[in-house]
């Protein structure tokens, strides 16, 4: 008993910065959050933060709403109950101001929140009743969402991270002159509203532009100039007036690091071309799918010479956006690129020059393309981390396999500080022979995936990767003959000593995962 009094009494005495990390690796396991609030009253208040960022995302939820409507003004409860007759009980003062916590504001989650309390509501309070609420119209969400959103906005001085869901099935957000008259009253005060956020996605269009949502645009880069980080996704429908408030939003922040564009057809011009004014900052950039052929267009990213991290993923013409980049001579961290127009070569000279800098490379590949190429080995030496997706332009004959896997093997080898190595393979027969595989001496994960299954090459992998590590994993497809199943539960439960493991999945693969499991 002593000794776990002891225990408790070291436990609370850890210092505030190790609890914080170890909250912010848990921040979206809700349920050991929860779990941690019921230790003592000390960790509670530590815990609570990291439980309200985010308490109403745009999915379901059961969040009780009078937590927040206990801080309402007077004027607004006293219209809930004599205008709306909702039975507020607000005579018990919640523990914490929770608003005061959030970090993430989802104006379509406000809304969506306040739709099911009043669901539950009206559920609980008449249980026999077939009370309709709709969502899109209803002047009881209507009311609680602004009076919910200005008490936000009046509370909360750590809002980091604003997404705005321009989808029409959501219709308008409420009246914006909400987000520019409070900014106004607070000044510079502790309570900044949005005006100190860092983070903004934009996501989905609608055919109708309804007027709330383009106000709110036209004031965001007035009162936001602070923002470091810019999702645009799926705006397929943006006209000429919206990409001018897009283009204005990105030119005027001070110190933009990251842009990630995707599902963006038209009206980009302006949106991209605004990057020029981030030259300097921008160290992030991902494109995926975008179709353009203005070269032009893109030439802007000649200019992008400090970025560290660059993804594009299907876009077309990929020449056009590679051969501006190329002239930046970029010195990057991470590079992932899925290309479908087998421009190696391009592809190729930017790793180049990275060289020493280059961490992480994800790419897939046709093992033709890298055929008398330089090895990665030469090419980007410091390698950590490495992601291929090889693909076979034709189908091999025995004679070819050998020769084929030796190319793949001579691409890859010789990475001495590679750590995690991630394989799929693409109409290419599963490579077994592993023993290939030299001079890879920090490697401590592999992952190999195929749509194929081969009980010749999962024994090559097994005995060749048990030399390695002691713990792996064949994820196998549920679908897989019955007969095969036998095979693989006989062969699993033979070496199971050897730190085999059987496990089944759903998604058509088959996967083969190595590591060092940890022993205490």
């Amino acid at each position: 008993m002593a000794k776990e009094t002891q225990i408790r009494t070291n436990f609370t005495t850890f210092p505030i910065e190790i609890l914080n990390n170890i909250f912010q690796h848990l921040e979206k396991d809700i349920r050991t959050l929860y779990s941690c609030i019921q230790v003592n009253r000390n960790l509670c208040k530590q815990v609570i933060p990291y439980i309200w960022s985010n308490p109403m995302p745009n999915t379901y939820s059961s969040i009780n709403i009078e937590l927040f409507i206990y801080f309402f003004e007077e004027k607004e409860k006293k219209e809930l109950r004599q205008q709306y007759q909702l039975d507020i009980n607000d005579s018990y003062q919640p523990l914490f101001n929770y608003v005061s916590y959030l970090k993430i504001l989802d104006p379509r989650g406000v809304r969506r929140a306040v739709f099911y309390w009043l669901k539950n509501y009206y559920v609980e309070k008449y249980p026999y009743s077939d009370i309709y609420v709709d969502f899109k119209n209803n002047q009881i969400i209507d009311f609680t969402e602004k009076a919910l959103l200005r008490l936000i906005l009046k509370n909360s001085s750590k809002i980091e991270k604003l997404i705005l869901d321009l989808a029409e099935k959501y219709q308008d957000i409420p009246n914006y002159s909400i987000f520019n008259e409070l900014q106004e009253q607070q000044g510079e005060g502790t309570n900044h509203g949005i005006r100190e956020i860092t983070k903004l996605s934009i996501i989905s269009s609608s055919v109708i532009q309804f007027d709330n949502i383009q106000g709110f645009l036209y004031i965001l880069p007035i009162i936001c100039r602070k923002i470091q980080k810019i999702k645009l996704h799926d705006l397929f429908l943006v006209d000429q007036n919206m990409e001018l408030k897009l283009y204005n939003i990105i030119r005027e922040q001070k110190n933009l690091t990251s842009i990630n564009l995707a599902y963006n057809f038209v009206n980009i011009l302006r949106s991209i071309s605004s990057l020029k004014y981030h030259a300097a900052s921008l160290k992030k950039l991902v494109l995926k799918y975008i179709y353009h052929n203005d070269r032009d267009l893109l030439n802007t990213f000649d200019q992008l010479i400090n970025l560290e991290y660059l993804e594009i993923k299907e876009c077309f013409p990929i020449k056009i956006i590679l051969e501006p980049l190329i002239r930046a001579n970029l010195k990057l961290v991470t590079l992932k690129i899925n290309d479908n127009e087998s421009r190696y070569d391009l592809i190729e000279s930017i790793i180049k020059s990275s060289g020493s800098t280059l961490k992480q490379l994800e790419l897939n590949i046709f093992i033709d393309m890298i055929e008398n190429r330089s090895t990665l080995s030469k090419l980007c030496p410091n390698l950590t981390y490495l992601h291929l997706k090889i693909n076979n332009r034709v189908i091999c004959d025995d004679n070819d396999k050998g020769e084929k896997h030796s190319i793949f093997f001579n691409y890859i080898n010789n990475l001495v500080y590679l750590k995690y190595f991630y394989m799929e393979f693409y109409l290419i027969y599963m490579i077994g022979d592993f023993d290939q595989l030299i001079n890879l001496s920090s490697l401590q994960f592999v992952s190999l995936k195929d749509h194929h299954y081969s009980l010749d090459s999962l024994k090559k992998w097994f005995d060749y990767f048990t030399t390695i590590f002691n713990n792996i994993t064949f994820y196998i497809d549920n679908g897989l003959e019955d007969f095969h199943k036998n095979v693989l539960e006989d062969f699993a439960q033979e070496k199971k000593d050897d730190g085999f493991n059987l496990v089944y999945t759903l998604d058509g693969f088959y996967k083969f995962v190595a590591k060092n499991q940890i022993l205490y």
